[in-house]
């Protein structure tokens, strides 16, 4: 625990998203670490869906979080910050984005059977013209 009364929320470069996203995929045994190209493509993909990341910054902390605010409600798709942290920091993102409700997506080990959990493969469709098809895997190149 520390002091976050000074957390500093801004937009997020490419590059420090990047780096911290390298930096927190690395530390999961679940995750594929995709090179800059790729991590690239994830941000302007994010963006141009009305994604907001977050370069969140204080004294004792540095993180990132793709978000999308609906409605009342802000969705963290993604995030390097633990789900303790999260809460802890509610107030402050509740009266920075006008928020009531934090819908997060995270790591399976660290989340309650409540929250969404990270998948790394999922199938958009039944794919009807051939059984061996549908075992194909996809992966998916966020966290969700």
């Amino acid at each position: 625990k520390g002091n976050h009364e000074n957390l500093e929320m801004s937009a997020c470069s490419f590059e420090d998203f990047c780096k911290q996203r390298k930096e927190y995929i690395e530390k999961l045994d679940f995750a594929i670490v995709h090179g800059d190209l790729m991590s690239k493509y994830v941000y302007q993909e994010s963006l141009y869906t009305g994604a907001k990341i977050i370069n969140l910054k204080s004294r004792t902390l540095q993180g990132y979080m793709v978000c999308y605010k609906i409605n009342n409600k802000l969705v963290v798709k993604e995030t390097s910050l633990s789900k303790t942290l999260l809460l802890t920091l509610f107030t402050k993102m509740a009266q920075e984005f006008d928020i009531n409700t934090l819908e997060v997506y995270g790591p399976e080990k660290e989340w309650s059977e409540s929250s969404v959990k990270y998948g790394m493969c999922k199938r958009f469709f039944e794919i009807e013209h051939s059984e061996d098809l549908r075992n194909w895997p996809y992966m998916n190149l966020m966290l969700d």
